[in-house]
């Protein structure tokens, strides 16, 4: 099994820019970023995020998103070539 796991939830997130770095991140609704350098963007919508995560660690990747349903997120990882189950490598046969 790898390392990060897909991990998948549905809600309303929001865009934070970072005014110094111009980095986008995502966050959930009533959350915001810490640090004066964030300023809100926009409401990216409700709908189901997904992302890689290392349980038992703080480690994870950025949530993407939204998508209409879970198996939308879930396709997200086949394309990106990860099982959207177990976060392994899909070998090309």
């Amino acid at each position: 099994m790898a390392f990060m796991e897909p991990e998948y939830a549905h809600g309303e997130m929001h865009r934070y820019t970072n005014t110094e770095t111009h980095e986008d991140v995502l966050v959930w609704r009533g959350d915001e970023p810490d640090g004066d350098e964030w300023s809100y963007d926009r409401q990216e919508g409700i709908g189901w995020y997904t992302r890689l995560s290392a349980s038992g660690y703080m480690d994870c990747t950025d949530w993407e998103g939204p998508f209409e349903t879970e198996e939308e997120a879930r396709g997200h990882w086949e394309d990106e070539g990860i099982d959207p189950d177990t976060g392994d490598d899909i070998e090309e046969d």
